[in-house]
């Protein structure tokens, strides 16, 4: 198959963009918006490598000294997932990252016997305040 610009009988599925793409991310972006707090939450567009791998976060949080933090809002999880994720991180020395894991998306029954640093297991929806919280422990390290 060859495909060039100038062929017009195909067309994406997604021209009028991506019907909720996800609703926990979606609500949490609406919560963020009411929540007093110094830290301002935009939609991340950034790829960001790590050694082996990329971190494609879901939002950059922007705290008005110069802070900078990446959120992600994890689909379907495993403990042993999230254990592999956050060594990837801890090999490129890369901090300033949440995971945010769904309880409900938890693709194992294997016990999650301690929540890791940097990381929020939320039970219905993501917390903006949990959140707060994590970021400033993060820039108090």
């Amino acid at each position: 198959f060859e495909l060039s610009s100038s062929q017009k009988r195909l067309q994406s599925d997604y021209l009028g963009g991506l019907a909720d793409e996800n609703p926990v991310i979606e609500k949490f972006a609406a919560k963020w918006e009411k929540f007093e707090t110094e830290w301002t939450l935009e939609a991340s567009r950034e790829v960001i490598p790590l050694a082996e791998s990329a971190f494609i976060p879901d939002f950059v949080l922007k705290h008005p000294e110069g802070h900078t933090c990446y959120l992600e809002v994890l689909g379907f999880w495993t403990p042993r997932y999230l254990e592999k994720r956050l060594k990837e991180f801890e090999h490129a020395r890369f901090h300033n990252f949440i995971l945010a894991a769904w309880d409900e998306l938890r693709g194992s029954r294997d016990p999650l016997t301690k929540i890791p640093s940097n990381t929020i297991v939320f039970k219905r929806s993501l917390d903006p305040v949990a959140v707060e919280l994590m970021l400033n422990e993060l820039i108090a390290e």
